[in-house]
Order: C-alpha cells, then structure tokens, then sequence
C-alpha cells in the first residue's frame, strides 16, 4: 500500500503536469492564431495598413510596400499624410477625426501618390479597433489600387461619348426601338427631321 504522501505528491505532480500541458496548449493556440494572421497580413491582394490613432504607419504588409513604390521599413513610422495626393489631404484629415470619434465609414476613393509620383486611385475599407474599455487603439485599413478599373471607366465613358456623336450627327436616320414593348426609346435628329 502506498504511503498517505506519495500519493499526495504524485497527485500533485499530475496536476503541474496537466497545467503545463494547458499553458503549452494555449501558446500553441496563440500561436497558430498569430501564423493565421501574419499569413492573411501578407497573402491578401489588398494594401494593409495598421495606423496609429494620430494617423502614423505602425505596420504595412508588402503588397502595401509594392503599390507605393517604398521599402516597409521606410512607411513605418510616417504619417499617412504623406502619401495622398494633395487634393484629398483635407478630406483625409476629415476621415481622420471622424474615425477618432468612433465613426464608421463605407468603402470610399482616394487618390494616393507612389514614390516616383505618380497619383493612382483607390478603393479604402478603414475601421477603428477598440480595447475593452471602448477607447480607440488603432485604425486598420485595406486599400485597393483601381487604377486598371478607373481606365476602363474612362475608356468605356469615351466610347459612349463617340457612338453617341456619330448617333446624333448622322446623315441617315436612326431609330433605337425596345423589342420587347415596340416602343421607340431613341431617335436620331436626322430621323426626326425625316418623319
């Protein structure tokens, strides 16, 4: 039979045993949540920008450092600021003060400037993250270059604007009629002036 203490110690033993096995347990769980993370942070299409509440870089992934045109370590620790193209310094400042309060904003434009100069559009999904106590910590932004979607806009704009012009100061008459109802939806001048 063993004695009242052995049995005592190795209780106890089995106890520390399980708590370590909790704590490691818990850290590998911390863990793999961090590897998720880092691995979202780095793998997305998107520009990520983690910015202080005074609108300063904390982290930026590299796609952030790509659409830019700069290293990470040279957007880590400027103020945001710096990088939009002027024009919309104001409204992002506005931004700015709003998310401080604790506003919300919907997806919106703005136009950014690269290293070399250049101002690109893009998209912004901007939220403020909270601590427990509800005070703000720090702003998180995914940004969207749309250079390629704004040029095929405007190429889509100035192709309306010529079928248009060529509709409208044609020599024959020309009639858009919808199929379904028969109705006339469009009439050239030239079409009214034959009628």
């Amino acid at each position: 039979m063993c004695p009242k203490n052995t049995i005592e110690r190795f209780a106890k033993k089995k106890s520390q045993v399980q708590k370590k096995s909790l704590v490691k347990d818990k850290n590998s769980i911390n863990l793999t949540l961090e590897n998720r993370y880092k691995n979202l942070f780095e793998l997305t299409n998107d520009a990520l920008f983690i910015i202080s509440i005074d609108g300063i870089y904390l982290e930026v992934n590299q796609r952030a450092s790509d659409m830019l045109g700069y290293p990470i370590d040279e957007l880590i620790g400027k103020s945001a600021f710096e990088f939009i193209a002027p024009e919309d310094n104001s409204n992002a400042k506005n931004v700015l003060a709003s998310l401080q309060q604790g506003k919300a904003f919907p997806l919106y434009e703005r136009n950014f400037i690269r290293k070399n100069g250049e101002v690109f559009p893009a998209e912004i999904n901007v939220s403020v993250v909270f601590d427990n106590d509800g005070n703000p910590v720090y702003i998180q932004s995914a940004v969207r270059d749309i250079s390629g979607r704004k040029k095929i806009e405007l190429e889509q704009i100035r192709s309306e604007e010529k079928y248009r012009a060529l509709f409208m100061l044609a020599n024959d008459g020309i009639v858009v009629i919808d199929v379904e109802t028969g109705i006339i939806v469009d009439a050239n001048p030239e079409f009214e002036r034959q009628t």
